[in-house]
């Protein structure tokens, strides 16, 4: 097997400390190799830091290898995750960014006013039964559970193969909120001074992970881990979601470079002395986490895996370019399975990151738009192209001010409001999505 890419682990290098006004890169030699978690509590114990003290935004072991899609983690679950940003730091030897929690006041044009639409925000999703119910209480936890449940053709499964997840109700049911939360030990673990309920820490209870501790998984990475690559096993999926994380690379990349993998596999274009003697079979979760492991240290076959879904598959060739999902860019998308979800599957595709820019707005009439696509192929073109011509530019605008779109649901009419009197500017919905654009 060639080897695409070798990186022996650096014995030096630095993490950037930012505090009172100052800034002082210190020696990572003893972090180097460590997953993200442990980068994140070895750098406030040396720092001597109790956990809200101090943010650490670090790289796990695939970011050290350059592996293509690994990712920047913030205080251990919060991740920057498409697109390698985790390898630039990994290039320039950069294990981490460290910032203490500062002791000067941000100068706001209209306080009691930014208070007022923060509440707003809030507000106006407790005061929603849907949104309540959903977001507020569990994020996106109960998803798959759900879009199971409701046959919507959404969830991904075996890369595209099939759309029809094979699960039983037991089974399931594990993938629900409530289950997951009655059954193991959870904490809560919000943002900073957020108001929502969705972010636990769990650890786990009982089976063969007993006593392991991680994050709760999103939609995302159930979606990535489960149906995606054919595990049914809800437990074992949130493993493989939390061991991605610690290592530090991109949930939703690693599901379509397995996915991709297992029916290479099954298809005879991969032989088991490629992969070292791991099967790699639909519903394998043990070697898929053997696989996990090896693309973040680039150990044999991960070495090809680690270059990313469009890359791993040209070096495989063959048939293994027609499993391939990515965009022309060669971005992976979403956990979703996007032929039914037309709008959002052309906003992907004419995406720069691979992922949805556009395609949800919550009140498409303060951006001009009459029309709001549904999830259904039957769409008409010119609906579907209006909406992502017109809708581009209200997410990036949300993600510039660096806000959650869980709190603020893209609403671009009090978002604009909320710059105006941050800073007391007269800052219209037009230029919201002219900056965003």
């Amino acid at each position: 097997m060639m080897v695409l890419y070798y990186k022996e682990n650096q014995k030096n290098g630095s993490y950037l400390y930012i505090h009172d006004d100052k800034a002082e890169l210190k020696d990572s030699t003893h972090l180097v190799g460590k997953d993200t978690w442990e980068t994140s509590d070895s750098i406030k114990e040396d720092l001597g830091k109790r956990e809200r003290e101090i943010s650490v935004a670090s790289i796990g072991p695939a970011g050290e290898n350059l592996v293509k899609f690994a990712c920047i983690f913030v205080d251990k679950g919060h991740t920057a995750s498409h697109n390698g940003n985790g390898a630039v730091m990994g290039s320039k030897n950069l294990k981490a960014i460290a910032v203490s929690r500062g002791q000067t006041n941000i100068n706001l044009k209209d306080k009691d006013e930014i208070y007022r639409i923060a509440n707003q925000f809030h507000n106006e999703i407790i005061n929603d039964p849907t949104t309540r119910e959903s977001i507020y209480r569990w994020g996106t936890l109960n998803a798959l559970h759900d879009l199971t449940i409701a046959q919507s053709g959404i969830v991904p499964v075996k890369n595209y193969i099939t759309t029809k997840y094979e699960i039983s109700l037991e089974n399931l049911e594990k993938f629900s909120g409530h289950y997951i939360r009655s059954h193991f030990e959870t904490r809560p673990s919000p943002c900073w001074a957020c108001k929502m309920h969705h972010c636990h820490i769990f650890r786990v209870t009982k089976g063969p992970w007993k006593g392991y501790v991680g994050e709760e998984p999103e939609y995302e990475d159930y979606a990535a881990f489960g149906p995606l690559i054919g595990v049914t096993d809800a437990t074992a999926a949130f493993i493989l979601s939390n061991e991605t994380d610690r290592l530090g690379m991109d949930s939703n990349e690693m599901g379509w470079i397995l996915g991709m993998a297992i029916e290479c596999y099954e298809k005879g274009l991969i032989s088991i002395q490629d992969t070292e003697g791991i099967e790699l079979k639909w519903g394998n979760h043990e070697a898929a986490n053997k696989i996990i492991q090896k693309i973040a240290r680039r150990e044999g076959f991960g070495d090809v895996l680690a270059e990313g879904v469009m890359r791993a598959a040209k070096h495989i060739g063959g048939e293994a370019v027609d499993f391939a999902v990515h965009t022309l860019k060669g971005n992976t998308p979403r956990g979703h399975d996007h032929r039914i979800l037309w709008p959002m599957m052309f906003d992907t595709c004419l995406s720069q990151i691979g992922t949805d820019e556009g395609y949800m707005v919550k009140k498409p009439a303060d951006i001009g738009l009459s029309i709001k696509p549904t999830y259904n192929p039957n769409n008409s073109p010119e609906d579907v192209i209006s909406w992502n011509t017109q809708s581009k530019g209200a997410q990036q605008f949300e993600d510039c001010l660096g806000v959650c779109k869980f709190t603020t649901r893209t609403d671009i009419k009090l978002l604009a409001k909320a710059v105006s009197v941050a800073t007391g500017w007269n800052f219209s919905i037009e230029e919201a999505m002219n900056v965003g654009k």
